[in-house]
């Protein structure tokens, strides 16, 4: 919803204000009484219930190494993020709707702080050694039963035209069981794909004929926010006909929004629900219904349904430019990482093309197919591309870098695709990055054998002048890492990595430009 008068919605930091720690806490109390205030006088209609907890004390400060650097200006912490738009009745069955359980954040970052950095590696597999009935050791399992594929085995669906928003709007499917679990609201609240028309809600209901049960689905999204401060809009999936449960998340938890668009890969099987997942509910159903609320302006929307897992080329993130990403088969991905708050001490230099480093890092990616850069990698030369599927190119070794971010109040997110292995890990939001890396030591490798993309970009690498000839400039970042309690892994990196990174408490990433 629109922001009232008293309180304009924004996430700075009170320009350079120096206030009291007293000070501090009184401004996020009364902010938070107008938001308060602010939603109860919305629509009454909502998919979840968000509750902000107001203490009275200021949150401790982190621990600081004694030789870091002490920032120039004084900082607040980042206001919480707003509560959703309205409230959920009490008799509301969309309470049924859950987002992703929180019960796993836990295991998923003790996982991941393992760092294997294996190809293969699954932090949300279960341990086969945990409570394993050991009685059958020696004896023969007994074959799995057989599945077979259901008819057709792939099955794909699109609602909207990929048009870039252009009018004239198209049809989505409304259908009435979606407005009912939405609270009955006025038809004229409801828009059709492209519709840039704010405070609204989007309804979509895809019906599937299929025999069978498929093993694999994903559902892209474009979208994008029509005004800038749509922080607390939501999506739900349901299986049609399933009133007892679905998922639902807020946007701006898996997407990039900030009046740009975004193309969000939601993996079916992954999205827990109360009967199981949204793909075992679909299974049952035969049909999809999406709803989003209440700022969003979608372009359109494709379901694929298979047997066979989708083939996982190696796709990977090469360092976007401020000219994007060209017009071809790239997309645009964003890894934010919410560095530390106390006495922070980023620092960046020379090229580093899109990338925003400030007080926080936001790496900005073009994703592309890896196999253009075996040449590259084949007459030896040392750099490394981000890891956007689970399958690196021929030529390049896998390398995980994992970032233990800010604790207070933590805000990273990426908009890597569904199943990356660089992913925003639990509820403490740390980040793990995963490399592709050509890892030779040829000094003599021209800057002819990196593809031509189509667009400008580069890669990370570039340490040394003298083993990379084919950089056409380079830089780098420094991100100051969490302090207390760092859990940054690994703590040491092999030597093949040296020349795009170094490791420890905090990162440093070396960047050069290729085109």
């Amino acid at each position: 919803m629109e922001p009232t008068q008293h309180e304009p919605r924004r996430r700075d930091r009170m320009g350079a204000l120096c206030a009291s720690g007293a000070r501090r806490e009184a401004i996020r109390l009364e902010r938070g009484r107008a938001r308060g205030s602010a939603i109860a006088r919305s629509f009454a209609v909502a998919l979840l219930t968000f509750s902000v907890a107001a203490t009275s004390a200021v949150a401790p400060q982190d621990e600081d190494p004694a030789d870091k650097p002490l920032a120039q200006n004084c900082q607040m912490a980042p206001d919480a993020l707003p509560g959703y738009d309205e409230s959920l009745p009490v008799d509301s069955p969309l309470r049924a709707f859950s987002a992703l359980a929180e019960e796993r954040d836990s295991v998923d970052k003790q996982a991941l702080e393992a760092c294997p950095g294996q190809t293969g590696y699954d932090p949300y597999r279960v341990d086969p050694t945990v409570d394993e009935d050991k009685s059958d050791i020696g004896n023969i399992p007994p074959p799995a039963p057989m599945v077979s594929c259901p008819l057709p085995s792939q099955l794909t669906v699109n609602g909207g035209l990929r048009d870039n928003y252009a009018p004239p709007n198209d049809p989505a499917n409304l259908t009435a069981e979606i407005v009912g679990m939405a609270g009955s609201p006025p038809s004229g609240v409801w828009n059709a794909f492209d519709d840039p028309n704010a405070e609204r809600f989007f309804g979509h209901a895809i019906p599937l004929n299929f025999s069978g049960k498929y093993l694999y689905g994903t559902l892209w999204v474009e979208m994008k926010s029509i005004p800038a401060y749509a922080y607390n809009d939501t999506i739900t999936l349901w299986a049609t006909g399933n009133t007892n449960g679905g998922w639902s998340a807020n946007v701006r938890d898996i997407a990039r929004i900030d009046g740009q668009s975004a193309r969000i890969a939601l993996d079916l099987g992954r999205l827990r629900t109360a009967t199981g997942t949204v793909l075992s509910d679909v299974n049952t159903s035969h049909g999809l219904n999406i709803f989003v609320q209440d700022d969003m302006s979608i372009d359109n929307v494709r379901l694929t349904l298979s047997c066979a897992p989708p083939i996982d080329e190696p796709r990977v993130g090469v360092i976007r430019t401020s000219a994007g990403c060209g017009e071809g088969t790239s997309t645009q991905h964003s890894v934010f990482l919410d560095n530390e708050d106390n006495r922070n001490a980023n620092n960046r230099w020379g090229w580093i093309g899109d990338t925003v480093s400030n007080k926080n890092t936001e790496f900005r990616l073009c994703a592309v197919d890896g196999n253009q850069f075996t040449q590259a990698a084949n007459a030896g030369a040392s750099f490394a591309l981000v890891s956007l599927s689970n399958t690196c190119p021929p030529g390049f070794v896998r390398f995980d870098r994992f970032h233990d971010n800010e604790d207070n109040r933590p805000a990273s997110w990426d908009t890597a695709p569904a199943g990356s292995p660089t992913v925003t890990v639990g509820s403490k939001k740390d980040t793990n990055i995963a490399f592709c890396v050509a890892t030779g030591g040829n000094p003599r490798v021209s800057n002819a054998l990196f593809p031509n993309l189509g667009f400008s970009y580069g890669v990370f690498g570039g340490r040394t002048a003298s083993r990379t000839p084919w950089a056409l400039q380079t830089g780098g970042v420094f991100l100051d890492d969490e302090d207390k309690k760092n859990r940054n892994q690994p703590s040491t990196a092999p030597t093949w990595t040296s020349e795009f990174v170094t490791v420890g408490g905090n990162t440093t990433y070396y960047t050069a430009r290729i085109r």
